[in-house]
């Protein structure tokens, strides 16, 4: 095609009429200007949805929802606290057994535990074991 080329020989190649190359799409600066004024309205009541902000500005709940969908509009989502309540049973309380026994021999006794720790928006499992190895004047000396 030659650089300047018509849009009757445009509109031709392409198999439509010559008024549709200039045809501009009123809905677009509808939408920016309903979008101004929704954010308008969330700006004194943030908490509002589609249906309120229709409300506020009289216009149809589904051209509000539409152009809050269309541009990413949300409202601010309040979020209630949880209602604090006792535990429904009792918590089981486990003695401390080895706090009057002493080892008698080497890996006479043994500590587990099990625990798990956050770490990087997950939790990571830790299990220790320790055997006391023997007793030495009056104190432990533990190993791994």
């Amino acid at each position: 095609m030659p650089k300047h080329t018509s849009a009757a020989v445009i509109a031709e190649a392409l198999g439509i009429s010559r008024a549709t190359l200039y045809y501009q799409h009123l809905q677009p600066t509808k939408d920016w200007h309903l979008r101004q004024r929704i954010e308008a309205v969330l700006e004194i009541h943030p908490d509002y949805g589609y249906r309120r902000v229709s409300l506020a500005l009289s216009v149809n709940h589904k051209a509000a929802q539409r152009v809050m969908q269309l541009f990413g509009i949300k409202a601010y989502r309040r979020r209630g606290k949880k209602p604090w309540r006792k535990a429904k049973t009792k918590r089981e309380h486990y003695p401390n057994r080895l706090r009057d026994t002493t080892p008698m021999h080497p890996s006479h006794i043994w500590v587990a535990d099990f625990t798990y720790l956050p770490h990087d928006g997950r939790f990571v499992y830790l299990a220790t074991v320790i055997r006391c190895l023997y007793q030495r004047s009056g104190g432990l000396v533990s190993g791994y």
